[in-house]
């Protein structure tokens, strides 16, 4: 083959070919580059601009571990909104989650948790796998001020403001609940 003769670069009339492997030190600026098959980096990539665009529906991102996390964040040193997509392997220390954090600081707060379960978190990060204590839906207010927990607004603008039902397992429950005003 080509090793065997020493050949590093020809050209033909159909174009240019390097039969053995490009070693680039440097920076090196290319208008257009067209890979086929994969693309390893040690490092970062960075898209100077423009957009990341996959040309068909198979594509997916993904860490190189089942246990691992793929964050997509706002901003670099002040991330802004952040998610992070756990991966499902459990024993290896993934979480298989969703979670969304927000803040305006360099360290955001995480506000809504989606567990591998389907239960989902707002205001809290514990969500119980425990069959005896499953809770689907979990909102915990914060410690620091009055503020309502949740908030239940009918936009049906015909129907009565005093007919408000709150249903769990298709049961009306009325105990420990209170209004804030006219409902």
């Amino acid at each position: 083959g080509n090793n065997a003769t020493g050949i590093r670069m020809e050209t033909t009339s159909s174009g240019v070919s390097f039969p053995q492997d490009i070693d680039v030190d440097g920076q090196t600026n290319l208008d257009h580059v067209n890979i086929v098959g994969v693309t390893t980096t040690n490092g970062n990539v960075n898209i100077g601009s423009g957009d990341l665009t996959f040309l068909n529906n198979n594509h997916k991102i993904a860490n190189s571990s089942s246990a691992g996390n793929v964050t997509i964040q706002g901003g670099a040193s002040m991330a802004g909104g952040r998610i992070v997509l756990s991966g499902g392997y459990g024993s290896g220390g993934g979480t298989g989650d969703i979670r969304f954090y927000a803040d305006g600081t360099s360290t955001p707060v995480e506000r809504m948790r989606i567990g591998s379960n389907g239960s989902v978190g707002i205001g809290t990060d514990y969500l119980s796998g425990n069959s005896t204590t499953y809770h689907k839906l979990i909102v915990e207010g914060d410690t620091t001020s009055s503020i309502a927990v949740a908030k239940i607004v009918r936009k049906n603008s015909s129907a009565s403001n005093s007919t408000y039902t709150f249903e769990v397992d298709s049961s009306v429950h009325g105990s420990n609940m209170s209004s804030g005003g006219a409902m």
